[in-house]
Order: structure tokens, then C-alpha cells, then sequence
């Protein structure tokens, strides 16, 4: 059987279980919607994580969310296919933005409510 992977960019990333418990290796290949691993001999399940180690020395830290298994036909071999959510990213909830409107300018937390009496008719 040919590995469908051979001629591509794959790279070796960290497969875990839930707990982030390292289970092994594994070379595959990130394309625009998943991760492709043609290394069938581990089962990969759904709630396991992914680790990339970036070449910056940061690492990108992915949950499978659906593990589907190919199974192979004539040349080429069996494979799964990955589709992941990437869990390390933070939200900022406290960010300050700035709108501009008519050439007029707010400043500070939009997310809040001014209770300044400043033009209200009711003083």
C-alpha cells in the first residue's frame, strides 16, 4: 500500500488522551479543515487533543472533535481524518475599544453603561 502522505509537508505532532496524558507520535499532515494520519495502529477517538510544536518553541493545542477512520482501497491505505477545534486561545472580555461615528469619538470599555449626568434632562 502506498502512503497517501509521502510526497507531502507532514510533521510530527503529540496525540494525548483527555487528561493530556501523551499516548504517542504521530506524522500527519494539517490541511484547510483537519488533520490527516495515515498511522492506523493507535485508535483516535473524539475528546482526544492534538499538540503542534511550533518552530517559535509555542505549541497549538487542538481537540478532535470528530475522528473519521478511511478505510483503504487498491494503492492507497487506510487513514483517519481529523476535524479539530483549537482550545488555546484566550478571549479578551476587558478590551477598550474605540468607535467612531459621525467625527465624534467614544472612549473606554463600550461594554458599560455611563450614568454621568452630562446632557440628561431629568438632573
Amino acid at each position: 500500500m502506498r502512503d497517501i502522505l509521502e510526497h507531502f509537508p507532514t510533521e510530527i505532532v503529540e496525540l494525548c488522551d483527555e487528561n493530556n496524558k501523551k499516548i504517542k507520535d504521530l506524522k500527519g499532515l494539517f490541511g484547510k479543515t483537519g488533520f490527516t494520519i495515515t498511522d492506523i495502529s493507535t485508535p483516535i477517538i473524539e475528546g482526544q487533543k492534538i499538540i503542534r510544536k511550533l518552530p517559535n518553541g509555542a505549541e497549538e493545542n487542538y481537540t478532535i472533535i470528530e475522528s473519521k477512520f478511511n478505510n483503504g482501497h487498491g494503492d492507497i491505505c487506510s487513514f483517519y481524518k481529523l476535524t479539530l477545534q483549537k482550545s488555546n486561545y484566550a478571549l479578551n472580555t476587558n478590551a477598550n475599544n474605540n468607535i467612531y461615528i459621525d467625527n465624534s469619538i467614544t472612549i473606554g470599555n463600550n461594554n458599560t453603561f455611563d450614568e454621568s449626568t452630562i446632557g440628561n434632562e431629568n438632573k
